[in-house]
């Protein structure tokens, strides 16, 4: 090969070899850039699409509490003289946080509660609770509600006296109040939606006072139905759920549990209100079944029932979320000896107690909620192995027992 050829064969090879380099970097360019000459032309691999479950419901599932944790200064040894050791405050007050912490409702509500900001209030925001407390003048306990404000926002807080309320004039003075709190939910963003009327109340204890315990409990519902009236007028996209929870005093075969669920008043409800429609001392009491009406010296200024239920009766009824207890006390019970155990006191569902102390034992406590809401779980009292001979003991703080439950609001 002559040298031109040579020189002509060498030029060649390394136009070929810079071309080689620029198709190099250009690829390079195209690997940098995200891109390649093959992807221009290739599509996606096929995948699935992915789509977004909505929930039919308003609202998520919720659980509310309710708790009468007897107050430290109500424990003497003369009205719970089988409770021992119990009574102690130290060992009282962690019984009552280590239930409350293993169950954590989402909304709760005490009765009772002393100590609040010597103990209470620092130990319930440990676990993440805002608290609300009231208490009457007179009296050394009060109620508290507690929520999370990571899901509730305040709307609105209000406090019930029942002795000054103008609804109707009092019997007597008793000291007994109540909370009614508008909590709204929080959505995606943080911000409040719609929510609950919380209601949280601790009526009037004496057995005889059928008239002002009543009187008490259908002011109570009255406010609550009103603020949840009221919200609702402000913005009609709004819906608020009214919850009715507290130590009512009331037994199911008493005059306002009839009111509340629906049910006519008996002639012995009648009775009673009108029997014990004058005020109560601390002296002998009368013998509601017993006594003529004529021997009474009935207040003629206090409004009777009916006048009552023209006045503040309920616009709606309620149902109360135990009434459904003793159906799941046979289900959970089948197969077995319930004979010792069976829950049918009252013959409305209703568990036989709520509150098992030494000279008392029968259902004081309620948790009334829309008939429209769904009631998902709920917490079954224990057998009454566990709480005899009586309440405080090794297992429960209190007299009363908490009730609990998840409800699906409307």
């Amino acid at each position: 090969m002559d040298s031109t050829a040579s020189e002509k064969e060498q030029l060649r090879q390394e136009k070929k070899a810079l071309r080689e380099e620029k198709k190099k970097l250009k690829k390079l360019q195209l690997q940098q850039e995200g891109q390649t000459q093959d992807s221009a032309t290739m599509l996606p691999p096929p995948t699935p699409y992915r789509r977004v479950w909505r929930s039919t419901f308003r609202h998520r599932p919720i659980t509310i509490m309710s708790h009468n944790i007897l107050a430290q200064n109500l424990c003497k040894r003369t009205v719970h003289p089988l409770a021992g050791d119990m009574l102690k405050w130290k060992l009282r007050r962690r019984m009552v946080i280590e239930e409350l912490t293993y169950y954590q409702p989402d909304l709760m509500c005490l009765q009772e509660m002393d100590n609040y900001d010597e103990f209470y209030k620092d130990e319930l925001a440990k676990l993440g609770y805002t608290t609300l407390f009231q208490r009457h003048e007179t009296k050394r306990h009060g109620c508290l509600i507690g929520y999370k404000d990571d899901v509730w926002k305040q709307i609105e807080y209000r406090t019930l006296d029942y002795d000054t309320d103008t609804s109707c004039k009092p019997a007597q003075t008793t000291g007994n109040i109540g909370q009614l709190v508008a909590l709204a939910f929080r959505n995606d963003d943080g911000e409040p939606h719609s929510g609950v009327v919380l209601g949280n109340t601790h009526l009037y204890w004496r057995p005889n006072s059928n008239y002002e315990r009543c009187r008490q409990a259908m002011i109570y519902m009255h406010h609550l139905m009103a603020l949840k009236n009221e919200l609702g007028k402000k913005d009609p996209a709004d819906h608020w759920v009214p919850l009715m929870l507290g130590d009512f005093n009331t037994q199911p075969t008493d005059p306002f549990y009839s009111i509340v669920t629906g049910k006519p008043l008996t002639n012995e409800h009648l009775h009673a209100l009108e029997i014990s429609r004058r005020p109560f001392g601390d002296g002998p009491e009368i013998d509601d079944a017993t006594q003529p009406l004529e021997d009474l010296s009935l207040c003629s200024d206090l409004k009777d029932i009916h006048e009552l239920m023209a006045l503040i009766g309920p616009d709606e009824t309620m149902q109360s979320v135990y009434s459904h207890h003793k159906r799941l006390w046979d289900q959970q019970q089948r197969g077995a000896d319930i004979s010792e155990t069976d829950h049918n006191r009252y013959g409305v569902g209703e568990p036989d107690y709520t509150n098992y102390a030494h000279d008392f034992k029968g259902t004081l406590d309620y948790m009334f909620i829309p008939n429209q809401a769904v009631i998902l779980n709920i917490l079954m009292l224990p057998p009454k192995h566990i709480v005899q001979p009586a309440l405080p003991n090794c297992h429960f703080g209190s007299d009363h027992v908490s009730l609990m439950a998840e409800v699906l609001l409307p």
